[in-house]
């Protein structure tokens, strides 16, 4: 008979119980080195979609690029934090042959609890990294991370996807977010590593406008995760805008399903 009262409660119980959903949105974005507009321009942009966190590729600190004057000399990452009033954290991918220090950075609405940086296999000038980055999203533990993978060399490319793989199966968080640039266009090349994990992104929808008018002209950027939790895709956005650069940002909301009993 006890067991049957207990058995009648816990179904009361669970029928009592609200369903409510927490979501966290989260942009990835290569910026080409800020050379088709300014870093505040480009602030401007990320903000108009209120994202919890930034995934960002080619990035610079204190450049003297001709062909993007309005850098010149300035910590990137600095003033984007001033513009975006969020915290951010540089990964260093490779240092210019004329001196300056080229990367990836993660800005945040929450402090980081921890950030690492890991450089990739490469042959070349160019090397290239993954910094990931921890920090706490309404009691949840997110890892999220930001690549840009080599574009000459499909084999040199995916070696960096395969170590990639090993690097991001050791991080343990409640979500998971791999974000870049990964330089192919065959989806089938990054997938047949990254075994178990999914892109955010719409199928068949480009990232890429490569200038001279080939708006959109294919998908090179990614938004890939993994999660203990129930996650579900809320929203998707692809948005571009040639005149901030010539990669779209791509925009996920990520949902992510809670039980609230009731006290």
């Amino acid at each position: 008979m006890r067991k049957v009262v207990i058995i009648l409660g816990l179904i009361i119980l669970s029928s009592l119980a609200i369903y409510a959903n927490d979501t966290i949105r989260i942009m990835s974005l290569n910026i080409d080195r800020g050379q088709e507009t300014s870093l505040e321009n480009i602030s401007s942009f990320i903000m108009k979609f209120s994202p919890n966190a930034v995934a960002l590729q080619e990035m610079d600190m204190y450049p003297n690029r001709p062909y993007a004057p309005n850098g010149i000399g300035k910590n990137f990452i600095a003033e984007m934090e001033n513009y975006t009033r969020m915290y951010g954290i540089f990964g260093l991918t490779w240092k210019h042959y004329f001196g300056w220090d080229c990367g990836n950075v993660i800005l945040s609405q929450n402090s980081f609890n921890k950030t690492e940086n890991f450089l990739l296999p490469q042959q070349g000038k160019e090397t290239r990294a993954v910094i990931i980055s921890y920090f706490d999203y309404n009691g949840y533990n997110i890892c999220l991370a930001s690549t840009h993978l080599n574009y000459e060399n499909p084999e040199i490319r995916e070696a960096q996807i395969k170590y990639l793989y090993q690097i991001m199966e050791k991080q343990e968080a409640d979500i998971i977010i791999l974000c870049g640039d990964f330089n192919t266009k065959n989806t089938s090349e990054v997938f047949s590593v990254m075994e178990g994990w999914r892109d955010a992104l719409p199928d068949g929808e480009n990232t890429f406008s490569a200038k001279a008018g080939f708006y959109r002209k294919m998908k090179i950027d990614y938004v890939l995760y993994k999660s203990v939790l129930p996650l579900k895709i809320a929203n998707a956005i692809i948005e571009c805008d040639e005149a901030i650069t010539d990669h779209c940002a791509c925009i996920v909301d990520f949902e992510i399903p809670d039980i609230i009993m009731p006290k």
